[in-house]
């Protein structure tokens, strides 16, 4: 069993690697630019880099690629203690408020 899903377990943990590298690099390199400019443009992009690499992450741990990772706690993992390290990491109540409803329907995970 184990040897049918090595592969896919391997590439898993690349993906997931590779994005947390991705996040480290926009919070050190991107992140300040978010508070230092007054352009939208350049805020919404910051915006959709962070945004790209939650829904990878998602997707890489069988969540619908187009679902952030709150919204799947918010949904499917309320109450647990990576739900409540999330919220606190943000803000309380922050995965109950980030639920895509019409999202997560492509998840394998159900």
């Amino acid at each position: 069993m184990i040897k049918k899903y090595s592969s896919f377990l391997i590439s898993a943990i690349i993906v997931i690697s590779l994005n947390v590298i991705i996040l480290v690099l926009l919070i050190i390199f991107l992140l300040p630019f978010f508070f230092i400019t007054e352009d939208e443009k350049v805020k919404k992009y910051i915006k959709n880099q962070f945004l790209a690499v939650d829904q990878s992450v998602n997707a890489a741990t069988g969540g619908d690629m187009d679902e952030t990772i709150s919204s799947r706690l918010g949904k499917n993992y309320r109450g647990t203690l990576f739900e409540r390290f999330v919220d606190w990491l943000f803000w309380e109540g922050h995965c109950e408020g980030a639920e895509e409803m019409d999202e997560g329907k492509d998840s394998i995970l159900k």
